[in-house]
Parts: C-alpha cells; structure tokens; sequence
C-alpha cells in the first residue's frame, strides 16, 4: 500500500523483519511521516487514513476474539466504521463492501437485530458473527 499508493520506495515488508511486532512499528513510522508530510498528495493521504482507520479495529477484534482477549471496539473506531449512522455515508460503504464481497475479500453480512449494540451491528456489516468464539 506504501509503495504503490504512496510511492514510498523503503516500504517495510514484513519478511524484512524477524517479527509481526516490528514490521508493524517500522509501518507506523512510515506512515506517520507520510501522513505529517505538506507534500503527500491529498487522496494519498486520505487512502491511508481510510486504510489504518477501517483495518485496525476489525482485524483487532479478529485477533483478540481468536486470543481470548477483550474483543471491545473503540466507539471512536465504531463510529467510522459504521459511518456515523449517516445515510449516504452507509450506501457507500454498502457499495464498497458489495464490491469487496464480490471480489471474495469479505464474507456476506451476518443478520443482527437492529437495536443490537452498535459494535454487533458493525460485525455483522463486516461479515462477523459477534458472539463467535474460538474453537
């Protein structure tokens, strides 16, 4: 995503380090410099704000659910994940997630009741099942 949405040319990849923990931490050094850069083209940097704010909370739960961990989502995070409850924001990201469910990167919704918590809500957008556990 550095490299071709941002043309940095020293992204880090993860088999350049020995470990998921420090590839990561060379990745936020990166991005923070792109983001904090006057130069960064305007959908360069909104690609990648859009890209860590939509990625990290879910697969953050995807991990902590699968760890035994607390799975609780950041109502910050929610909120952009769920697009503020704003209804052309939402028929977006229906749109985006049609055409990511399509492309097979995304499984269907899973049925939530509508007066479910919002991070339950936001799970079965995402194709999540919120009261999975690990095996």
């Amino acid at each position: 995503m550095l490299a071709e949405r941002a043309g940095v040319e020293d992204a880090p990849r993860l088999a350049d380090f020995g470990e998921p923990l420090a590839a990561f931490r060379a990745t936020r050094i990166v991005v923070e410099r792109v983001l904090g850069d006057e130069a960064t083209a305007p959908d360069v940097t909104t690609y990648l704000q859009w890209s860590v704010s939509f990625d990290l909370p879910q697969h953050g739960w995807d991990l902590a659910k699968a760890t035994g961990q607390d799975a609780t989502i950041d109502p910050v995070d929610l909120d952009v994940l769920w697009g503020s409850a704003d209804p052309k924001e939402f028929a977006a990201a229906r749109r985006a997630f049609q055409w990511q469910r399509d492309n097979d990167w995304y499984g269907p919704e899973v049925d939530v009741p509508e007066d479910a918590p919002l991070q339950d809500r936001v799970l079965g957008f995402l194709g999540r099942d919120p009261h999975w556990t690990a095996p």
